[in-house]
């Protein structure tokens, strides 16, 4: 699970850019920055969810020696961002930057089992419990403000 923010045709946009402001000097860094910046934002947004989340779904007693620990776990209600167990979900949201490519990807780098998708979208037995949609949602104005703002300021 991934969201791909992403400047369609990059050398062709590049070009342009450049012949429009004569010699962008650096335009396209300009670019990447607010990029690695907003996608960064969204991989902060995407923890801090998950973070906190209510406590309010089922109860998860642990038995005397289990491998994730003494205590008890709280999961989340269907609805609500996944609440940390092991961690394990928090620590591989990524963000990975491709300049050469003008883009950036955010995500889980967890791809086996595929969990981050199926509590993204949920299973047949498993309601969704979302944490990339809805950051993406929160941020999506500022997203989009700040691509035009580096966008604008690159060919001035």
């Amino acid at each position: 699970m991934e969201v791909k923010i992403e400047v369609r045709n990059a050398s062709t946009v590049a070009a342009k850019l450049n012949d429009f402001a004569g010699n962008l000097s650096g335009g396209e860094g300009r670019v990447m920055k607010a990029l690695v910046l907003l996608a960064l934002d969204l991989r902060n947004e995407m923890i801090h969810s998950m973070q906190h989340s209510l406590r309010t779904g089922r109860h998860y007693r642990r038995r005397k020696g289990d491998r994730r620990g003494k205590f008890d776990h709280i999961a989340s209600s269907p609805g609500n961002p996944p609440r940390p167990d092991t961690g394990e979900l928090l620590r591989s949201i990524i963000m990975e930057a491709r300049p050469s490519d003008l883009a950036v990807e955010v995500g889980s780098n967890i791809t086996k089992p595929p969990y981050p998708a199926y509590l993204e979208e949920g299973t047949g037995r498993v309601a969704p419990r979302p944490f990339l949609a809805p950051a993406m949602d929160k941020l999506r104005s500022k997203i989009e403000r700040r691509i035009l703002d580096a966008v604008a300021g690159a060919i001035r």
